[in-house]
C-alpha cells in the first residue's frame, strides 16, 4: 500500500472515498466537539485531497462490483498508523461540499452516464 499523502491531515483524520474519482478528502477535525462528532461544528472542519492506498482503492473496486454501483461515497477512519477501517458505503453520498473535487467527480459521473466509462 502507498501512504496516505496529506500532510496537514492528523494521521487519525477521516477519509471519503468516492469512485469514480480518484482521491479521496480527508476532513481535518476542527473545534473539540467536532472531534466526538464533526456535526457539531461544521465551519471549524476543513478539507483537502488526498491519495487512497493501492489496497484500499482495490478493495473499494471489489465492494462496488459485488454491489453492481458505478458511483458510492465510501467513508473511513484511518488510525495514528495509517491503517484505513470502513465506517459505510453509501450509494448516493454527497460529493459537492469539497471544492477541489466537485468538478472532477461531476465530469466522471456524466462521462459514466454518457458514454459507460468514468474519465
Amino acid at each position: 500500500m502507498t501512504p496516505v499523502t496529506d500532510p496537514g491531515a492528523p494521521p487519525s483524520a477521516d477519509r471519503r472515498c468516492t469512485p469514480p474519482s480518484t482521491g479521496a478528502p480527508g476532513r481535518r477535525p476542527g473545534a473539540d466537539a467536532s472531534r466526538v462528532d464533526f456535526r457539531t461544528d461544521y465551519d471549524s472542519l476543513t478539507y483537502k485531497v488526498c491519495d487512497v492506498p493501492e489496497g484500499v482503492a482495490d478493495g473499494v473496486r471489489s465492494l462496488m462490483a459485488v454491489f453492481g454501483l458505478r458511483y458510492a461515497a465510501l467513508d473511513f477512519l484511518v488510525d495514528n498508523d495509517g491503517t484505513w477501517f470502513p465506517v459505510d458505503l453509501n450509494p448516493n453520498g454527497r460529493f459537492g461540499f469539497v471544492p477541489d473535487l466537485r468538478d472532477p467527480i461531476a465530469k466522471a459521473l456524466a462521462n459514466l452516464l454518457v458514454e459507460g466509462v468514468p474519465r
